[in-house]
C-alpha cells in the first residue's frame, strides 16, 4: 500500500469519526477544536440524527476525494465528496478508453484495475441492507423518518425564531445534551449565550454540579432553569 492510499484511508476514517462525534459525544465542539456554530449552522446538519447509531459507524459509504498534483509531484486534496460521487462513472469510462488506446502501456506497467468498483459498492450496500433487516434497527429508522417529517417546514422556521431575542443565557453544569448543542439551540431562538453570570443575565441553564455560577445566579436573583424549561423557552411556550 502506497503513501497516497494510506493517506486517503486515514482521511476517510477521520471524516467518519468526525461525523460520529458530531452526532454523539460532540467532543470536537466542546473542546472548541471546531466552532459549534459552524456545525449547527450548516445547512445539511440534522439535529434529528443526534444519538442515532448507523451501521458499522459509517456515515460516508462512498467517498470521492479530488486530488491535484503540483509540479514536484506532490499530491494535495482539493475537496472531499462524501455524498454519492457521480464522478466515479467518469473514472470507469476513462479507464476503459485508456485501456483500449494504450493497452500495451497498461500491460507493461501493471496498472491496477478499477473495474471491481461496482462489486465493492454492491457489497457495501448489502451490508447496510443486512443492518436494516434487523427489526430493532428498522424500528429506529422508521422513528427517525417520523421525526424528520415532523421537524421540517414550519417547525424549522419556528425553531429559528426570535422567541428569545434580547435574552442572555449562561450554561453550566453537567447536562443531558452537550453544552454546544444547547448554545446552538438558544442562539437559533435569538438568545445570547455568555460565559459568566452578571446582572445582565436573564437565565442560567444549570445541570448537575453547577458550582460557582449557580451561587452567583442566586446571589443576583437570576432565574435558574433546567433543560426541560429551556426546551419550552426555545419552543416559545414560556415557563
Amino acid at each position: 500500500m502506497g503513501s497516497l492510499e494510506r493517506g486517503l484511508l486515514q482521511r476517510v476514517t477521520a471524516l467518519n469519526l468526525f461525523l460520529h462525534d458530531v452526532y454523539h459525544a460532540q467532543r470536537i465542539l466542546t473542546e472548541r477544536v471546531i466552532p459549534a456554530d459552524l456545525v449547527f449552522g450548516a445547512r445539511h446538519f440534522r439535529r434529528e440524527m443526534i444519538g442515532v447509531d448507523v451501521p458499522r459507524d459509517l456515515y460516508a459509504h462512498v467517498v470521492g476525494t479530488d486530488l491535484v498534483r503540483d509540479a514536484e509531484g506532490t499530491y494535495y486534496v482539493l475537496e472531499d465528496n462524501v455524498r454519492s460521487p457521480s464522478g466515479v462513472s467518469y473514472m470507469l469510462e476513462n479507464r476503459q478508453a485508456m485501456k483500449r488506446i494504450f493497452s500495451r502501456l497498461f500491460a507493461r506497467h501493471g496498472v491496477r484495475p478499477v473495474d471491481h468498483y461496482p462489486q465493492e459498492l454492491l457489497a457495501t450496500l448489502r451490508a447496510v441492507r443486512e443492518w436494516l433487516d434487523d427489526p430493532v434497527n428498522r424500528a429506529e429508522v422508521d422513528l427517525l423518518r417520523q421525526r424528520l417529517r415532523i421537524e421540517t417546514g414550519a417547525s424549522v422556521e419556528h425553531a429559528r425564531s426570535d422567541a428569545l431575542a434580547g435574552k442572555t443565557f449562561v450554561i453550566t453544569g453537567t447536562l443531558a445534551e452537550p453544552r454546544a448543542t444547547w448554545q446552538a439551540r438558544l442562539e437559533a431562538a435569538g438568545a445570547k449565550v455568555t460565559g459568566s453570570v452578571s446582572k445582565k443575565t436573564h437565565f442560567l441553564l444549570a445541570g448537575e454540579n453547577a458550582g460557582s455560577k449557580l451561587e452567583k445566579a442566586r446571589e443576583l436573583e437570576v432565574r435558574v432553569i433546567d433543560e426541560a424549561q429551556a426546551a419550552r423557552l426555545v419552543a416559545g411556550e414560556g415557563l
